[in-house]
């Protein structure tokens, strides 16, 4: 399991070694992080859910991830579905003025 917090909007992970929020140093501040409960929850550490983008249509849409949120107590994954670009290989152009490529 992986953890994480959310940072005015960005995801930040354990750092290996650091300090805690008392201000004491921690080798293995990671370690600590994945391994002790207790320590995880009291640094504000959450587990971080990388979710399967919602279902499309692969071949006119596609998904990307804009960003995370906390929801019920985790870090989940954001995701928009955009339309897909046109592919100029088959002709398609996003200018129309260009027209099909010579064959």
């Amino acid at each position: 399991m992986s953890y994480a917090k959310l940072e005015d909007g960005h995801l930040r992970r354990p750092p290996r070694n650091g300090f805690a929020q008392d201000g004491t140093p921690i080798s293995g501040y990671r370690w600590m992080v994945e391994n002790n409960e207790s320590f995880r929850i009291a640094e504000g550490w959450l587990p971080l859910v990388e979710t399967d983008p919602p279902e499309h249509d692969e071949e006119t849409h596609r998904a990307r991830r804009t960003g995370w949120e906390e929801v019920e107590g985790e870090i989940v994954s954001v995701w928009e579905i955009v339309e897909r670009p046109p592919d100029p290989h088959e002709g398609d152009h996003l200018d129309p003025e260009i027209g099909a490529p010579d064959a």
